[in-house]
């Protein structure tokens, strides 16, 4: 999460520990997913650029937000799950 100038770090493995989250299935970013953000970045595919500059900025954190919140919306209407309302 992005608090600010602040990003807060709390580990995947210490979460489902402490009960707060569900063991989750990691997929990969889709191609076209990656593509749209670095065009939303607007970087070369090649560009030479620090990886934390570009995870810890505002367009990638955005992007990123979005990718994920299609997917789920994607999921819910692929399996017709409506358990989890916006």
């Amino acid at each position: 999460m992005k608090f600010g100038d602040y990003i807060h770090k709390y580990f995947y493995d210490k979460s489902i520990a402490d009960g707060y989250t569900l063991r989750i299935k990691k997929e990969n970013i889709d191609t076209v997913a990656r593509a749209e953000i670095k065009r939303n970045l607007e970087l070369e595919d090649d560009a030479d650029i620090n990886d934390k500059a570009v995870f810890e900025s505002d367009p990638y954190i955005q992007a990123l937000g979005k990718y994920i919140e299609n997917d789920f919306i994607n999921f819910r209407l692929q399996n017709s799950d409506n358990t989890m309302v916006e």
